[in-house]
């Protein structure tokens, strides 16, 4: 027997010890059928003259603090009086029932079931509905706290909160829903409160319309279309475009790739992270032909990543969002600062997590990670002895700061291997510095930070996962400005240009670190206009959510008619 149906009977037994439904001595008779039937169930037992499936299914079991729950209450139902269920009944099943526009899936809490019991009359399934109510209402509320997927089982990386709390924390939600004075406030409540979730939601529903009309054509695969060409997939493209909300005009206007489509075409580049040449080339033509359904499951699988963040993040706060190698600085929910970044290749995928900048370096020296030295320092070493020197790097003996200096020409290069570990190498601070010119350090186990580089053309590009899993800010002194300027409004841009341009290593620490967020988002949403951003899943880790949260046939959930009081 499990630890839980030990708990579980235990529950039960020091019940049954104090409530019977018979008369004897130190017993308290219960006469309220719906409460017997609530006993019977919590027994396994089905009620006499019912279907056992109704009183409790072979392939569903009462989690035990629920158990606990009703025990506590002497088995009395939660929701349901003897006229059937009352106003809180009927906004916890319409509540669950909307978690559709949530990107959640109703099944999951028991909805068909709820809705089908709702009319009924019979106490036995009178207590199936209060109990599936309440079951269905714990799960509601754990997943849209802390989300239905658990990310340290899919990818470690995926890990971006402290979920062990999460089972202890179901039963202290179900009891803050029961003891809750305005239950509907309580709900709202619930739902993450950031925009970016909150935009999200409307997307959804903008994206489900489109699917319900039949979604955009298909594009047929060609040559590409550029601009000032004639071709027959241009109607179709400007369609496609209209539905999307890239132009208001769909009308036939011929075969001719004219200046306005071309504008319209570079809109939808923009919007999918693409060169927005106003080409319809491979890469333009393959994220047109991904069907609504998918970008769908996307919607999905980003409304779930934000269930995994504080609901309420207020303040001053960094967000860098991988997938759409972007950095942003907002105010509460105002974006103040934004700039390009680069992140990690796929084999250094750089990690998602929360923490709190707390020092700039300016002029920093770059401590060479040992897999870097092994990987390629001493292979270009082995092809170019002047290597170190060329790129300002020295090295030292140990990793505390009073090692002794190396001469290079004493080590044997060639049988160095697994000796590497000894020793620190130090590229100096400089213009050919691979941290650039500031680094913003936010101690952390995976040794990530955000930093300047020298290298400014990858910038350019529309794929920027480059780095060995560090990030790289294509505007550093802006940044370092901001942060300084909103811990000290002393600092001027002109003191930073001067500690920049001295060259010397110098250190600042703030005195409020600032928190920041380094996040994987495929789908972002512009406050202003609206626009949907696609990015390409570039880790693949939408792949993996996918498979855990979506069922079989991805978006096509089901969502219910409503139930009236």
């Amino acid at each position: 027997m499990s630890r839980h149906s030990v708990s579980r009977s235990c529950v039960l037994l020091v019940f049954l010890l104090f409530f019977s439904p018979g008369p004897g001595a130190g017993t308290t008779q219960i006469n309220d059928p719906i409460q017997l039937a609530l006993m019977d169930i919590m027994e396994n037992k089905a009620a006499p003259g019912t279907e056992p499936a109704l009183a409790l299914p072979a392939d569903q079991t009462i989690e035990e603090h629920i158990v606990e729950l009703y025990a506590q209450r002497e088995m009395r139902p939660l929701w349901i009086g003897r006229e059937g269920p009352g106003r809180a009944a009927l906004t916890i099943a319409n509540t669950l029932n909307s978690s559709f526009d949530e990107g959640l899936n109703p099944d999951d809490f028991f909805v068909p079931d709820i809705f089908r019991l709702w009319s009924s009359t019979k106490p036995v399934e009178l207590a199936r509905l209060d109990i599936l109510l309440t079951q269905g209402l714990s799960a509601y509320l754990r997943d849209m706290a802390y989300g239905r997927a658990e990310p340290c089982l899919l990818d470690p990386h995926l890990f971006a909160s402290d979920r062990e709390n999460v089972g202890n924390d179901s039963g202290r939600l179900i009891l803050e829903a029961i003891q809750a004075q305005d239950l509907e406030r309580f709900l709202h409540d619930q739902i993450p409160a950031h925009d970016a979730y909150r935009l999200l939601r409307s997307a959804l529903a903008r994206y489900r319309s489109i699917a319900e009309q039949g979604g955009w054509p298909a594009i047929p695969p060609g040559p590409s279309i550029k601009p000032g060409m004639e071709d027959a997939r241009i109607p179709a493209v400007r369609q496609l475009l209209a539905i999307n909300g890239d132009s208001s005009d769909d009308r036939d206007s011929g075969l001719l790739f004219d200046p306005e489509l071309v504008a319209t075409v570079q809109r939808f580049q923009a919007r999918h992270n693409l060169n927005t040449d106003g080409i319809i080339g491979k890469n333009t033509l393959a994220a047109m032909n991904v069907p609504v359904e998918e970008r769908i499951d996307q919607i999905l699988i980003n409304m779930e990543l934000w269930r995994w963040l504080p609901h309420r993040l207020e303040g001053k706060r960094i967000y860098v969002n991988i997938a759409g190698f972007h950095l942003q600085a907002r105010q509460d929910e105002r974006v103040e600062f934004s700039s390009p970044v680069i992140v990690g290749k796929v084999y250094h995928k750089t990690p998602v997590f929360s923490d709190r900048i707390r020092y700039l370096e300016f002029n920093p020296y770059w401590n060479i990670p040992t897999s870097i030295v092994k990987n390629e320092i001493v292979g270009e070493v082995l092809k170019d002895p002047a290597y170190l020197r060329k790129n300002n790097i020295r090295i030292f003996d140990g990793w505390n700061d009073n090692g002794p200096e190396v001469d290079p020409a004493t080590l044997n290069w060639p049988k160095l291997g697994g000796k590497v570990n000894r020793y620190r190498f130090r590229q100096e601070p400089g213009p050919d510095n691979a941290l650039g010119r500031v680094k913003f350090v936010f101690p952390n186990r995976h040794d990530v930070y955000l930093h300047d580089t020298p290298t400014r053309a990858l910038f350019s590009r529309d794929d920027r996962a480059f780095s060995h899993g560090c990030i790289r800010v294509q505007r550093p002194i802006e940044l370092a400005f901001y942060l300084l300027r909103g811990d000290d409004a002393s600092w001027t841009m002109e003191r930073v240009q001067q500690i920049v341009e001295g060259g010397k290593r110098t250190v600042i620490v703030l005195k409020k670190p600032v928190p920041i967020h380094i996040v994987y988002r495929t789908v972002a949403v512009d406050p202003q206009s609206g626009e949907v951003s696609f990015f390409k899943d570039v880790y693949g880790r939408d792949a993996l959510l996918q498979q855990a949260l979506l069922p079989r046939g991805g978006s096509r959930l089901c969502k219910y008619p409503s139930l009236s009081p």
